[in-house]
C-alpha cells in the first residue's frame, strides 16, 4: 500500500500529492549548490553546539542568536551591530537530530575577522556554557587545505536532506537587525 501526503492547492482547491523528489532534488540538486556556495565563503571555523537536551528548532534558534550576539559584543563592542556582517562572526548553522544523540545539535560553519580568532576561541565556549546550561560546544579551526574544507562541509551537510533540515538551516545574517532598524539605533530611537 503506498501512502500520499496531499497538500490543498489554493488555486484551485485541489489535493496535489507532495513529490517523493521533493528529497531527490534537495540531495542532488541543492545539496551540491550549497556545498559550492559554503566553498566560495571559505569558512574558518568548524563548531558543534549542542544541548544536551530536548530542544525545539525554534529555542535552538533563539538560543544561537543570543550566542552570537554575546560573541559580537564581546569581540566587537557594544555597537557591534552597526558592523557590515563581513566584520563580525558569520555563519551557517545545520540543525541535526541523531547520530551520537538523539537531541538536536548545529553543525556551524563560521569565519570571523583574523585579529580576533583569539578571543573566540577563548570566549565561545563559556558564552555558549552560560546560555545552555546543559549544552557543549566544540570549536575546531579548519585547516588551510581545500580538501580539509571539503571534507568538513561535507559532514556537517550530511544530514541536510533529513528530516526538514534542508528548510531550517540558519545564516547568522538574519539575527542582524535591518538597516531601517540600525538607523533608529543610530538615532537613540529604538524602544
Amino acid at each position: 500500500m503506498q501512502i500520499h501526503h496531499f497538500q490543498t492547492n489554493q488555486h484551485q482547491n485541489q489535493p496535489n500529492p507532495v513529490l517523493p523528489e521533493t528529497n531527490f532534488y534537495k540531495k542532488s540538486v541543492l545539496s551540491p549548490a550549497l556545498q559550492s556556495m559554503l566553498l566560495d565563503i571559505e569558512p574558518q571555523w568548524h563548531i558543534t553546539a549542542n544541548f544536551n537536551r530536548e530542544t525545539s528548532l525554534r529555542t535552538g534558534s533563539a538560543k544561537l542568536k543570543t550566542w552570537a550576539s554575546f560573541i559580537d559584543r564581546k569581540l566587537f563592542g557594544r555597537n557591534y551591530y552597526k558592523k557590515p556582517n563581513d566584520q563580525r562572526l558569520f555563519f551557517f548553522a545545520f540543525p541535526e537530530i541523531g547520530s551520537e544523540s538523539e537531541f538536536l545539535h548545529y553543525h556551524l560553519l563560521a569565519k570571523l575577522p583574523e585579529t580576533r580568532h583569539q578571543k573566540f576561541t577563548e570566549l565561545a565556549e563559556q558564552i555558549w556554557l552560560d546560555e545552555v546550561k546543559t549544552g557543549s560546544l566544540y570549536v575546531q579551526r579548519i585547516g588551510n587545505d581545500e580538501s580539509d574544507l571539503q571534507r568538513v562541509i561535507s559532514y556537517d551537510l550530511k544530514d541536510i536532506w533529513k528530516r526538514g533540515n534542508y528548510d531550517n538551516f540558519i545564516i547568522s545574517s538574519e539575527f542582524a537587525p535591518s538597516p531601517s532598524e540600525t538607523s533608529r539605533a543610530q538615532q537613540g530611537t529604538v524602544q
